[in-house]
């Protein structure tokens, strides 16, 4: 006779292949958060000041959240005052109305020198002892756009406006041993190169990834390190891949939002839980002569690990070289025109004024799609292959073992559950040897000067 499940059997197989589907994507969940890590140090920063770029949204203002609360001083260097102070009022909601620490707006554009240069001199007047710099303000188009001296922006901002601002401060930084922090990205080990062919110039190349702002993330490595060899106190992070504000360039629809929030959920780090390795980058990382920007460490995941991209030492005396160059030529223009900017010059300002926000952690098209098409295909095998496998032990036992009544279900949940185990420990696998790459890395001796960097094509 054939088994025919009761409500109640089915009802019971139901509620126990959820709870166990519930209960193993949480402790996927869970395992996420262990390896991303999380600053545990809560000692108090009283009596230091920090300066934040890029302080009012995103990693930069989660970053001042949480230096502020442990009674920090922060400068939110922002290129919109206005954001700036929403953004203290936000704060200061969120602590409950009474903000340990200080936090002081300050304009900052770093797509202009003339900004750039007014606010090195205000802050050396204002704030004496400066305990860490923060180069978090960066940003990502997909359109043609350029600073006020006319270098498309992945270059100008990302790249040459920090390498201004640290030279405009270098005396102080060096003095004080001031902590710089870099904030890079692992999207320097992907299709990056350094143009200097193109250096400065919007170029198209034949490829899905934002190859400009890959490059500038690798310019920003190849800074640290020069930076590291000059003295300076200086580390050089990967944020992560973070769900912050940066969905608002791809205009995303509400079923977008529908299909994409769980899996958000389960892969990508909160603006909170990104911000950790800047906050470790800005107060406790410590760097070693084996473990440093120039033997290519970075923080990662809240601890320091090895690069996959080989550096080499002309590469980098190089980018320092063509960056000095490239502020003395603007400087040079710009002494030349005394007279108000042509109508031509204006309407690039104005288009430059009117581009968007500055985006801490801007993640390139091709690493959103492909991680979130791979958390869906994932997703899916995580809501089939359970079921399926309940199903068909069901009637495995039921037709070929005779069992039937509690015994056949329980046997059916098991095997569901035990192919949701399956899943998620093969995804554990999978980035255990990610973090055993990362914890292990065989630098060769002298690889900071290996000048084996193969040369990519482009169009």
């Amino acid at each position: 006779m054939p088994f025919i499940p009761s409500e109640m059997t089915l009802s019971m197989a139901g509620s126990g292949a959820a709870t166990g589907l519930i209960g193993s994507i949480v402790l996927l969940r869970w395992y996420k958060l262990r390896k991303w890590g999380w600053v545990k140090s809560n000692f108090s920063l009283q009596g230091k000041t920090f300066v934040i770029t890029g302080a009012n949204t995103g990693l930069g203002y989660e970053t001042t959240k949480a230096l502020v609360r442990r009674q920090a001083t922060v400068v939110m260097a922002c290129r919109n005052l206005t954001k700036a102070n929403e953004a203290i009022g936000k704060i200061s909601t969120e602590l409950g109305n009474a903000v340990p620490g200080a936090l002081i707006p300050m304009e900052l554009d770093l797509a202009s020198f003339r900004s750039i240069r007014k606010f090195a001199h205000e802050l050396k007047r204002t704030v004496p002892e400066l305990y860490c710099l923060v180069n978090n303000a960066g940003l990502a188009v997909r359109t043609p756009e350029f600073t006020r001296e006319n270098y498309e922006v992945h270059f100008g901002v990302n790249h040459l406006g920090q390498f201004l601002l640290v030279d405009l401060l270098k005396e102080q930084l060096l003095k004080q041993r001031t902590r710089v922090v870099v904030v890079s990205s692992r999207m320097h080990e992907i299709e990056a190169e350094i143009d200097f062919e193109h250096l400065g110039r919007w170029v198209e190349y034949d490829s899905r990834l934002n190859r400009l702002y890959n490059n500038s993330k690798l310019m920003n490595f190849y800074y640290a390190r020069e930076l590291y060899k000059r003295g300076y106190n200086v580390h050089v992070l990967c944020p992560g891949l973070c769900h912050t504000d940066f969905f608002r360039h791809y205009e995303p629809k509400w079923y977008h939002y529908l299909v994409f929030s769980p899996i958000v959920w389960l892969l990508l780090r909160s603006g909170e839980q990104g911000a950790q390795n800047i906050i470790y980058a800005a107060t406790e990382s410590v760097t070693t002569p084996d473990r440093n920007p120039v033997r290519g460490y970075f923080i990662s995941n809240v601890k320091m690990r090895h690069s996959k991209f080989h550096f080499d030492e002309e590469t980098s005396l190089r980018l320092w070289a063509e960056s000095v160059r490239a502020i003395a030529q603007s400087d040079a223009k710009s002494l030349e025109e005394k007279k108000p900017h042509t109508a031509a010059m204006d309407n690039t300002a104005s288009t430059i004024s009117e581009r968007q926000e500055y985006d801490d952690n801007p993640v390139t098209e091709r690493e959103t799609s492909s991680a979130l098409g791979w958390l869906l295909l994932y997703s899916v095998a995580m809501f089939t292959l359970p079921f399926a496998a309940f199903y068909s032990t069901r009637h495995a036992l039921t037709h070929y073992l005779h069992i039937d009544g509690f015994p056949n279900t329980c046997g059916s949940v098991v095997a569901a559950v035990l192919v949701v185990n399956v899943l998620i420990f093969l995804y554990a696998v999978r980035g255990y040897e990610d973090a055993k790459d990362d914890d292990d890395p065989k630098p060769e001796e002298g690889d900071e000067t290996d000048d084996s960097r193969k040369t990519k094509k482009r169009h």
